[in-house]
């Protein structure tokens, strides 16, 4: 299995190449516990397609489980107390680790993955769904204004509107806005931000965040497995939890007044998404680039032990070597195309 990636820092592309225009839905937090019965040895090959010995056993473990098997943000937690089972925790990253390293080579699908955990007899603490919108219809800024307004139909007691503020020389620029509808503590949340903003880009990108915890995971789960498509859902549970009202409704009865049709459009568009998998374009660099920011510090650390650069690099190439021997196609793709930049670049040189 190839590691991590860092985070991305531009909008999602089609798999033509394209910078994405088109709203896309996709899972963005899973997170379950297992039976005691199932050990983290059986989860690793079932669930991941690897060995256990692929994941960092980490020093602490965490939420009450004494060991932790972490490899990039797919976390695996044992040894807690009787009957806490095995906790499984797959990140927003972690999920797209899941999906380039685990899902496309080897052709399946979410539907295909959570339907392997159901039948080891999970039960699901959180899932997190995620809706990417790029044309400029789902503006973070009107969402905020509509809350002030008191134009929304919610089932959530209290709304609340954070903004960013960075300050600096004598200047403040804001860093977006995000709306909570829901407490962390809910069993379902759901949140609007602008994601272009948080990634510090120049284009439009907002996101809705629909948070479901235990009850309203299983759930959502169990239909998305059982043939619903997941847009269909995630339009559901907004349409039932919010709606945001037309101000010029001459309607004093304001549960009666209309939907505005911004709202009304999100949420139709929504309801027709199916849940792809975007390819990866991972290369050589993103692999570096993650490399280099995860272990660096561990790499300190032994630079530090052995006591001078000889010995690491002596070190280095021992450890590359069994690496070779272990090495799958993937990562003789990887290593091409390490070497197809490395000519790349000598044959720019040579030209300048």
């Amino acid at each position: 299995m190839n590691i991590g990636q860092p985070e991305l820092r531009v909008p999602p592309s089609t798999n033509r190449g394209a910078q994405n225009t088109e709203t896309q839905i996709l899972i963005d937090w899973v997170a379950f516990t297992l039976p005691d019965t199932i050990n983290p040895i059986e989860i690793a090959s079932s669930l991941f397609h690897t060995t256990l010995d692929e994941f960092l056993l980490c020093e602490r473990g965490m939420l009450g489980y004494q060991t932790q098997y972490r490899l990039d943000n797919m976390v695996i937690l044992t040894d807690g107390k009787q009957g806490m089972g095995t906790h499984v925790i797959l990140s927003g990253s972690g999920c797209r680790l899941l999906e380039s390293s685990v899902l496309l080579p080897n052709g399946l699908n979410w539907r295909d993955w959570l339907s392997s955990v159901l039948s080891l007899g999970a039960k699901f603490t959180r899932c997190d769904i995620a809706i990417d919108e790029f044309s400029g219809v789902l503006n973070v800024h009107r969402v905020a204004d509509f809350v002030r307004s008191g134009l929304v139909r919610t089932r959530f007691r209290k709304p609340m509107i954070q903004e960013g503020i960075s300050v600096g020389n004598g200047v403040a620029s804001s860093d977006g806005v995000t709306v909570y509808f829901g407490s962390p503590q809910s069993k379902i949340r759901v949140r609007f931000y602008d994601k272009a903003a948080e990634q510090s880009l120049d284009t439009v990108w907002n996101r809705c965040e629909l948070q479901t915890r235990d009850s309203r995971s299983q759930a959502l789960v169990n239909l998305f497995c059982n043939g619903l498509e997941l847009g269909s859902v995630v339009r559901g549970v907004l349409a039932s939890y919010i709606a945001f009202v037309d101000d010029k409704s001459s309607d004093s009865n304001f549960s009666r007044r209309s939907v505005v049709s911004w709202w009304d459009g999100f949420l139709l568009g929504v309801s027709r998404l199916k849940l792809t998998i975007p390819k990866s374009d991972k290369s050589i660099d993103d692999i570096l680039s993650h490399f280099s920011h995860q272990y660096a510090p561990l790499l300190g650390s032994i630079l530090s032990g052995f006591g001078d650069f000889e010995s690491l690099h002596h070190w280095i190439d021992s450890v590359a070597r069994i690496g070779i021997k272990r090495m799958k196609s993937k990562h003789f793709i990887l290593a091409k195309s390490l070497d197809e930049s490395r000519i790349l670049s000598n044959l720019l040189v040579t030209v300048a």
